[in-house]
Formats: C-alpha cells, sequence, structure tokens
C-alpha cells in the first residue's frame, strides 16, 4: 500500500519522465510547489518505490524513471480523466457520422479518433475471437481454377481465402458442398471449423469424390489456423516521431 506521498511522487516522476524521457533524481521532483519535503526524504520514498517495482534505475548515479508495474498502477489509480470538451466531441462524431458495416472497420475508427484526441499512436485490440463463429460460407468462382471463399462470423468479421480448385470435383459439386457447409455449420466456432468440416466430408461425401486429399486440403486453406486471429489495430504512428525518446 502507497502512501499518499509516494504516490504523489510515482505521479510526478511519470509525468516529468513522460515529458523530458530522461531519469527523474529526487532534487528535480522537490521543485514541483506541492512537494513539502527535502530532496534525501524523496530519495527514500524513490528507494522504497524502486524496491516495490514501481520505478527503476538505469544505473547507480541516474534518476529513477517508471517501470511496467508503475505505469499500470499510474493509469489505474493516479490518472484523472478530464471532461471531453465540444471540439474533442465534435471529432468523435464527424469520424462516426458514416454508416460502419464491420467490426474491423469499428475498431480502425477507434484507434484513430484516439490517436488524433491524443496525439499519441493508439493500439486498439479487436474483439474476443473465441467468440466468432461461423455465420456463411460464400464462394466466387474467378476462373475454371481459382475461387474466393468467404468466411461471415457472427461478429461482423470477415475472412478472404484464394483458393485453388481441386481437379476431382467439378464446379456444381463445390457449388452444392459449400451450401451445404454453410448450412450445416452456421453457429460453429470458427476455431472448430476444419474439424467439423472434416466430419462433413466424411459423412456425406467422401462416396463422391475419388480423391478426398484434395478436398481435405480444400478445407485446410479455407479454415484459419486456431480460428480468426486477434487483431490489433492502430492509428497515428507517426506521433511517435513528436517525442522526446526519438529526437
Amino acid at each position: 500500500m502507497l502512501t499518499e506521498r509516494q504516490k504523489y511522487i510515482l505521479t510526478v516522476v511519470i509525468d516529468d519522465f513522460i515529458q523530458c524521457a530522461e531519469p527523474i533524481g529526487s532534487r528535480s521532483v522537490s521543485k514541483h510547489s506541492d512537494m513539502n519535503c527535502s530532496p534525501a526524504t524523496i530519495r527514500n520514498d524513490m528507494a522504497d518505490l524502486e524496491a516495490l517495482g514501481y520505478l527503476e534505475q538505469p544505473h547507480p548515479s541516474s534518476g529513477r524513471i517508471p517501470s511496467q508495474k508503475g505505469y499500470r498502477y499510474y493509469v489505474d489509480h493516479l490518472l484523472r480523466p478530464h471532461a471531453v470538451g465540444l471540439a474533442e466531441l465534435g471529432t468523435v462524431r464527424a469520424f462516426f457520422s458514416d454508416r460502419i458495416a464491420e467490426v474491423e472497420q469499428l475498431v480502425q475508427q477507434a484507434a484513430t479518433v484516439l490517436s488524433e484526441l491524443t496525439q499519441y499512436t493508439a493500439f486498439v485490440l479487436g474483439p474476443d475471437t473465441i467468440r466468432h463463429t461461423l455465420a456463411s460460407l460464400q464462394w466466387l468462382p474467378v476462373d475454371d481454377h481459382i475461387a474466393v471463399a468467404l468466411l461471415v462470423t457472427n461478429m461482423g468479421h470477415v475472412e478472404s481465402r484464394r483458393i485453388r480448385l481441386p481437379a476431382a470435383v467439378d464446379a456444381l459439386q463445390l457449388e452444392s458442398l459449400v451450401r451445404m457447409m454453410s448450412n450445416e455449420l452456421r453457429g460453429v466456432p470458427m476455431h472448430e471449423l476444419g474439424a467439423a468440416m472434416l466430419s462433413l466430408l466424411r459423412t456425406h461425401w467422401h462416396h463422391h469424390v475419388h480423391d478426398n486429399m484434395e478436398l481435405i486440403a480444400l478445407i485446410d486453406a479455407l479454415c484459419p489456423q486456431g480460428g480468426c486471429a486477434d487483431r490489433v489495430y492502430w492509428g497515428g504512428a507517426t506521433h511517435l516521431l513528436r517525442h522526446n525518446e526519438f529526437q
């Protein structure tokens, strides 16, 4: 449990480090108007914060810098949110005024808005992909040898796959297979889709296709490994170059 003075010192160190990107010493902390104690007392508290894992010292003669644990505590307990101004609200409304059809587009827009409002690089983790289930499977032939498969999930996620058509199966058979899979596998979790497709193949199609290995290869190409991969979206990557660490 941190004392109020330790919390204040941690806040000052993090705020100053964000501004200058250099280790912060006790004398620098003591110059803050609300700090009513000597540099020696501050040094002791900073040493305690280092022992607790909230601060780090790059080398023995330097000041301290925040650790990952320190940043986490700062965000969870010390950082006070500010009211959003009218200009910021206008920016948010402008970004989301257009109709958004896909989850990916929504998350990407959120990352862009955050980066514009903060002037930092913003990272946003997409939805929990373990909850994705198959909503539909569509097949778009490109020519006699190539097709594009579209896997649409219940969360609005769309996966596209460029597939080389198996020689052992004609176009009508494939169309029938895809339609059956779309109907039979609706609601199946994406990370279980490959096994479910193979089960359908064994149950319904092993009598109709001479070379099942080609269909198995097709199914393997259709299914993302482990389901839809977690995706990270970012906005404002060039904002990194404005900060002292990158001078």
